[in-house]
């Protein structure tokens, strides 16, 4: 067929059948037929080339001397091809039926920030080529970091139906406590029966996000909790004016901030200069207390395996190594990297790790000796602090 792609589906069935009382082999072929302009589009029957047994007696010499060439064609089929409706927007998509469906693994109501889940769509469509199906994109919030987990096509023919199936899958990590919800998503198509638009979709998902034992939430505002807001004042009271104050209460008043602003920067000097003296006393020991906490890194076993691991850019190993060790050194647990990279301030190296990790086809993590550098860089920064 011209302007049309042809393609067959499936594997040839191969059955029997009587008709008048003779026995015959049915050989079936299905072709998938996808016009690629609207207007007439004629379907040449198909030919068949073959040979059959005649009457008679079968020569000694040969089993093929009693058989004659046979030929058939079918029919040519004619049919009329319809345009795209002239309103329709975003991606065509012409089928008889249409459905979408979701899961999340691993199937649970709470979930902790930094563990990460994955949530799967399938898209299935009949009468359609895999490559006809659109992309699948939902919307997830910001308080999540999204990476795409592949997504797989296939094929199949059942009762004589071609279908088509795509499944898309999405690994997730939440980032903030509190409620996290993913809205539905929506795949718009065309219903080939009736000729109308039609919209398969999926429901919302709600979960919950728990903080992991021994973080903290960042606060989301500055502004204390028992601050009171502005009374509004009414429209018929009118605003009382301040009696003015006297000479001697204002003299008084000069007076009295004058001497507080002396006071307050003597102290200032006082504490500044304690400050230097007790820096200069320090500087000495600061510097054996370094040497002597790189020293004892150097010595721990789970250490030199993450140091390894990052001169290696051995994800999961370093990921491994890392979490022991912080769990151990810190005498705490970090459930995820996450809640580690919060506590050390190194959430661009994480981010980096995790992404190498939950991302299947991308690039290999080639950051090992930053994240070792930045892990050792905020380790001084804590001793400091102390």
């Amino acid at each position: 067929a011209e302007n049309a792609d042809v393609q067959q589906i499936g594997r040839d069935e191969e059955s029997t059948q009587m008709v008048n009382g003779r026995r015959y082999k049915v050989y079936q072929r299905v072709y998938q037929i996808t016009p690629s302009k609207s207007g007439p589009l004629s379907i040449t029957g198909a030919r068949f080339d073959g040979e059959v047994f005649t009457q008679g007696q079968r020569s000694i010499f040969s089993s093929f001397s009693n058989t004659q060439p046979v030929s058939t064609i079918a029919e040519t089929i004619d049919v009329n091809v319809k345009p795209v409706p002239a309103n329709w927007q975003g991606h065509w998509l012409p089928s008889e039926l249409v459905s979408i469906s979701q899961s999340v693994s691993p199937e649970q109501e709470t979930y902790t920030v930094g563990e990460p889940l994955t949530i799967s769509y399938m898209l299935t469509a009949i009468g359609v080529k895999p490559e006809q199906l659109p992309e699948i994109k939902p919307e997830f919030p910001d308080t999540v970091r999204v990476y795409p987990d592949g997504d797989e096509t296939d094929q199949f023919t059942r009762n004589g139906v071609v279908i088509s199936q795509k499944t898309v899958s999405f690994a997730i990590v939440p980032n903030q406590p509190g409620p996290l919800s993913i809205p539905a998503l929506e795949v718009p198509w065309f219903n080939t029966k009736t000729g109308l638009a039609a919209s398969a979709e999926t429901d919302d998902l709600k979960f919950s996000v728990a903080m992991a034992e021994g973080m903290q939430a960042i606060p989301e505002g500055n502004q204390p909790s028992g601050a009171a807001a502005p009374q509004k004042q009414s429209a018929e009271e009118k605003p009382v004016e301040p009696a003015k104050p006297s000479f001697a209460l204002v003299w008084w008043q000069q007076s009295w901030f004058v001497a507080l602003l002396g006071l307050i920067i003597l102290a200032s000097l006082a504490t500044n200069l304690f400050l230097l003296v007790r820096r200069q006393s320090l500087s000495e020991g600061a510097v054996e207390e370094t040497s002597k906490t790189a020293h004892q890194l150097n010595k721990d076993k789970l250490w030199r395996e993450f140091q390894q691991a990052c001169s290696k850019n051995d994800a999961h190993a370093a990921q491994t190594a890392l979490l022991e060790w912080a769990n151990r050194y810190f005498n705490r647990t970090f459930n995820s990297l996450t809640e580690l990279s919060q506590y050390l301030s190194i959430q661009s190296s994480c981010a980096a790790l995790q992404k190498s990790l939950y991302q299947p086809g991308s690039s290999s993590w080639r950051e090992g000796k930053k994240l070792y550098k930045d892990v050792k860089s905020s380790l001084e920064r804590l001793s400091d602090t102390t």
